[in-house]
């Protein structure tokens, strides 16, 4: 249109004044049919959120139980033959077994893909696992309180989110009473 606009005002065969009027309105109406795809498209993206919303809110809650457990090793983190996937008909993981001592740290370590992140929710429990056992503390995870489990881990996942402010006070957020001492 813009171009057919052009070739007429070219050869004279439309007022300068009219061509630029009409290639205006042309560009205006190109960009709102810009926006308007643009809208459609995140349409789209919404509407697959939303799915991913009503699965989790569709979930059933794991059982919680009410009483501490009794740790015979605080700190310690042991999975023994587990297995889990997102999916019942494919597993990530299968048969894995690791043992982390107390007071010890552990970097786990691999290719994108082969269950890092995976085997950390499932040491905090954000899943449990299909078979297997899961145990921090000496302690299976399911036998734990959250808050209880929480108490004995810290993880450092690969995406970190941090507050635009000072060091100091990002680490308070998970403990604004902490004192300097145990900033450090």
């Amino acid at each position: 249109m813009i171009g057919l606009t052009a070739s007429f005002a070219v050869s004279g065969t439309m007022e300068p004044l009219v061509a630029v009027a009409i290639i205006g309105m042309c560009l205006r109406f190109t960009t709102m049919l810009d926006d308007i795809s643009g809208a459609v498209m995140g349409m789209e993206e919404r509407r697959q959120m939303m799915n991913h919303l009503d699965a989790v809110m569709d979930a059933e809650l794991m059982a919680e139980p009410q009483t501490r457990a009794t740790l015979s090793d605080p700190g310690a983190v042991e999975l023994d033959d587990v297995v889990f996937g997102y999916r019942a008909d494919h597993p990530v993981l299968a048969g894995v077994s690791m043992n982390v001592p107390a007071r010890t740290m552990c970097a786990i370590v691999g290719p994108s893909g082969s269950g890092k992140t995976t085997i950390a929710r499932l040491v905090a429990r954000f899943w449990d696992a299909d078979s297997g056992t899961v145990r921090v503390g000496g302690t299976d995870v399911r036998d734990m309180p959250t808050a209880q489990l929480m108490e004995q881990l810290s993880m450092v996942f690969q995406d970190v989110y941090l507050f635009d402010d000072t060091l100091d006070a990002n680490i308070h957020i998970g403990d604004p009473a902490a004192d300097d001492d145990q900033v450090r």
